[in-house]
């Protein structure tokens, strides 16, 4: 086996000596294998990026993904695969996983995914629906998001069973605490100056 590697790779340099862009066709099909069950997740700000979209679904350089080309997202968007991304947008709303729409392509000839990563919001009343609460390891990224201290390297305290009183989920109190709480009686935003710190 070794033998064989030693020699694909020794034909590969010798090909690609006088072909630059034959390289890059190998190195995309040899992506196209190894990302045939892969979906590829980022982060943005410490935040989880989910896949939202995908600019060519079902192409056989990415043919695991296979969402339509439309990305719902409240936060923001990038497009790519790999290590070639476009920057991140600010999207409200949705965005088309197209080229056009993020202004070039970061990666000719290799199909790419949109990813997103949510927007979130302070809330100092009315309550953050269970499918908008921050869980507790995007939290401090989270809450750094909407104003918390960027020096802080950890959560404050919080109960993962909860506390009657405090809100579920994420919170950013008023004295400066990031502090994540499990269900309880799921308090209002505000309760006892404790803040929500939601999805948008």
């Amino acid at each position: 086996m070794k033998q064989f590697i030693v020699v694909a790779l020794s034909i590969f340099a010798v090909a690609t000596a006088d072909h630059p862009q034959a390289k890059d066709d190998v190195l995309l099909q040899m992506g196209a294998l190894k990302s045939q069950d892969v979906a590829v997740h980022g982060m943005q700000d410490g935040v989880q990026a989910e896949q939202c979209a995908c600019e060519n679904p079902g192409h056989g350089t990415f043919a695991s993904c296979t969402s339509d080309r439309n990305c719902n997202c409240n936060g923001q968007v990038r497009m790519g695969y790999g290590n070639r991304w476009t920057s991140w947008r600010d999207v409200s709303g949705s965005i088309q996983c197209t080229n056009g729409a993020f202004g070039g392509d970061p990666a000719p000839g290799q199909a790419k995914e949109c990813q997103c990563a949510a927007g979130f919001e302070l809330l100092r009343s009315g309550s953050c629906p269970a499918s908008k609460q921050v869980s507790r390891s995007e939290c401090l990224a989270a809450a750094q998001a909407v104003g918390a201290d960027s020096g802080k390297t950890s959560l404050d305290g919080g109960e993962t069973g909860g506390l009657n009183g405090r809100p579920s989920g994420c919170t950013l109190h008023e004295w400066g605490n990031v502090e994540w709480w499990g269900q309880s009686d799921n308090a209002n935003c505000g309760s006892l100056n404790y803040n929500c710190v939601c999805m948008q």
